[in-house]
């Protein structure tokens, strides 16, 4: 049907990927007292001279071109009903300017919806500094993780890692991976100077493709399809020219300047314009019968009787959104300190 929406998260089954609609959207009401509660226990609290912390601010990389392959994560889910979903998630640092810092995984809320059993693939590194490596990390009780946005109609929610920074510390490791920082996000003097074509980079696993061997995402290049500081059809969402599929819920989308990039130095960072524009959520298909329907980007199963092509778009939520977790952590962070006070 016309304007029906269909995930992009990334289904699994043993022999074929599948696209399958999905509609449902993880409501805040209700259930933000629990996911509170589960993810007070996720807080990382890196206090400097603090015998248990796992990593300062300062000690975790700037964003950079080189380290934009360390900014995203693959997660699968494995759901209540049966089967299994992929997708992609990106890390985000909030409070890193002093002492402490909460960082998480961000993605898509119909990512993770009905999941019983997360998987994060993960790098790991000894603590003297060698022996690099990538790990799959199960989590139970995935959905229940969560943080959903504060709108039941953003679909974006984010994970605090101190899990994962906790169970690296026992086996004397340390995550290793970039995560996008507030300053990563435009800002509005930024989006004033935008044009209505602009080059951006997106980051994920379409269709659940990635390099498995070296843990690497997939790269998709494209172009702004419209004004990334304008609400497309009074929505906070733009959308890009770009090849959006399955699996690929949860990409960040960002503006990455290739001319100037390929006439800079070969620096660490070379000029300073990545930013992240927003969040890939979903992408309207082409149906042979003539319809259009807007599928969202989590690679999901299901049988369709309609063929459909993708149209080579898709829809961005803007990045501002991701701020809108910050006072949500805040809570977090000093409800961590009083209970560490108790």
């Amino acid at each position: 049907m016309p304007g029906e929406t269909r995930r992009c998260a990334t289904p699994k089954c043993e022999d074929a990927l599948a696209a399958k609609r999905s509609g449902f959207i993880l409501t805040f009401c209700g259930q933000m007292y629990n996911v509170l509660v589960t993810c007070l226990n996720s807080i990382v609290l890196t206090r400097h001279g603090n015998p248990d912390e796992t990593m300062k601010p300062s000690d975790i990389p700037q964003l950079s071109e080189r380290r934009i392959p360390f900014s995203t994560v693959r997660l699968e889910c494995e759901l209540k009903s049966g089967g299994a979903t992929a997708a992609t998630g990106f890390f985000f640092s909030f409070f890193d300017s002093g002492s402490e810092h909460v960082p998480c995984i961000f993605t898509n809320k119909h990512a993770v919806e009905g999941a019983d059993r997360g998987v994060f693939h993960i790098f790991l590194q000894d603590a003297d500094g060698t022996n690099v490596r990538h790990e799959s990390v199960p989590i139970d009780g995935f959905e229940e993780r969560w943080i959903p946005h504060p709108r039941d109609d953003i679909d974006l929610c984010a994970m605090p890692i101190s899990t994962l920074h906790k169970m690296a510390e026992r086996r004397n490791q340390r995550l290793i991976y970039t995560p996008f920082r507030m300053a990563d996000l435009p800002t509005e003097a930024d989006l004033a100077g935008l044009s209505f074509i602009e080059e951006i980079l997106m980051v994920g696993y379409p269709n659940g493709l990635w390099d498995e061997v070296h843990n690497m995402p997939i790269f998709r290049r494209g172009i702004t399809a419209t004004h990334a500081n304008v609400d497309w059809n009074d929505e906070p969402v733009f959308l890009v020219d770009a090849a959006c599929f399955p699996g690929s819920s949860g990409s960040p989308v960002l503006a990455f300047d290739f001319t100037s990039r390929r006439a800079a130095s070969k620096s660490e960072t070379g000029p300073e314009r990545i930013k992240l524009l927003g969040v890939l959520q979903a992408g309207p298909m082409h149906q042979v019968c003539g319809e259009i329907a807007t599928v969202t980007t989590t690679l999901h199963h299901r049988p369709i009787a309609i063929s459909e092509m993708p149209m080579n778009l898709g829809i961005v939520i803007k990045s501002h959104l991701v701020a809108d977790f910050e006072p949500l952590m805040h809570d977090l962070l000093h409800a961590s300190k009083d209970s560490d006070a108790s």
